[in-house]
């Protein structure tokens, strides 16, 4: 399926190299999915946006299934075969509501988390589906987020805060675009010091 192409170009004030987190707002809940360090002054950092979902569970052990590719009406059980495997397959049936995708937890005992991916990076998910529930994905659209965030222990896949993801971001729509770059300006210190900025520019749009 057919991706972005995307450069973030550092042209902030800022002596210390900002921390620039890059997310997909679900819910008021939010998970780190690009996080990119060491981002020097007038350099750039180039990063795919890709249109295709996947999908994938975890285990309480550290465990998990690879990445399915997974549309919007889809749903997706855990369940476990006649041999006893634990596998994750894709119903036949579909979603009451064909913007959402649903996972089923099938298995006669053991929690899984739920996890929605993109460019095998999560982009949301949901800790604990016991069996005879599921998780639903919903809210699915192409804003991306970007912020700036002082931590150095931020890692892909954390969960940001709520007053992060609603007061220090903005966000793009990639929706009809095959390229363009992403400027940060602002930072710097003292009584100089402007807030941080990103704006889109160079847009080319997808055939």
């Amino acid at each position: 399926m057919k991706s972005v192409k995307l450069k973030i170009i550092n042209k902030s004030k800022s002596k210390e190299i900002p921390n620039i987190i890059i997310f997909q707002k679900f819910s008021q809940k939010a998970f780190a999915w690009q996080v990119i360090k060491h981002l020097d002054v007038e350099n750039y950092h180039p990063f795919l946006y890709n249109f295709q979902l996947e999908i994938f569970t975890g285990d309480a052990w550290g465990n998990f299934t690879f990445p399915q590719v997974a549309q919007k009406g889809e749903i997706f059980e855990m369940r476990t075969t006649p041999t006893g495997r634990n596998i994750l397959t894709k119903s036949s049936q579909e979603a009451s509501n064909n913007l959402v995708i649903e996972l089923k937890n099938l298995l006669r005992q053991g929690s899984i988390s739920a996890n929605l991916a993109r460019n095998q990076q999560i982009i949301d998910k949901i800790n604990i589906v016991v069996p005879g529930q599921k998780a639903v994905f919903a809210s699915l659209n192409d804003l991306i987020y970007f912020g700036v965030n002082p931590s150095k222990n931020l890692e892909e896949g954390d969960p940001l805060s709520l007053s992060f993801i609603t007061d220090h971001t903005q966000s793009f729509d990639m929706a009809g675009l095959d390229s363009a770059s992403i400027i940060l300006t602002g930072g710097g210190e003292g009584t100089e010091a402007e807030a941080y900025k990103f704006t889109i520019k160079d847009k080319k749009l997808s055939a």
